[in-house]
């Protein structure tokens, strides 16, 4: 199974050099493939990041409607230990 590839140049900060370096020691891989399998990783959680956006705002909604509850519940308590 062949694969194609694009060559590519990027330029690195040193210190995001250095970063990947030890990750590539730590993995036992090479530069190329620690840099492809961040990238993919970075990719794949943008994906998956709007679905889990859409999660909590539907939760968010829940909370608030279950706060405007409560406080007519207590703006009811209230008024009846007024009166």
């Amino acid at each position: 199974m062949t694969q194609d590839y694009v060559r590519s140049q990027i330029r690195l900060p040193n210190d995001v050099h250095e970063q990947l370096i030890a990750a590539t020691e730590k993995n036992k891989t090479s530069l190329n493939n620690e840099m492809v399998r961040r990238i993919h990783a970075s990719l794949n959680d943008e994906t998956q990041l709007a679905p889990r956006l859409a999660r909590i705002e539907a939760q968010n909604q829940e909370l608030l409607e279950l706060i405007s509850q409560l406080n007519q519940q207590l703006a009811a308590v209230t008024s009846k230990n007024i009166s």
